[in-house]
């Protein structure tokens, strides 16, 4: 893990909604996305890196899971 350097891109996530309530990227993060993974930051942000300035950002995270608390049986 990188702790926020945004080097590692561990924390990748794809952005379903509220776009607008989210900075830009910077170019370090795109360039980190485009140099490992080949792809844009329209849709992959780095978790590190994102700056949310208002309610309603929707990300999807693979690799992680709910806890039991909120999991409908």
């Amino acid at each position: 893990m990188c702790w926020g350097q945004g080097d590692c891109l561990l924390c990748r996530a794809k952005i379903l909604a509220g776009d607008e309530l989210i900075e830009p990227a910077g170019e370090p993060e795109i360039a980190a996305l485009r140099a490992q993974l080949r792809i844009s930051a329209d849709r992959v942000r780095l978790g590190c890196r994102l700056l949310v300035t208002g309610n309603g950002v929707v990300v999807e995270k693979r690799g992680v899971v709910a806890p039991e608390s909120v999991v409908e049986s």
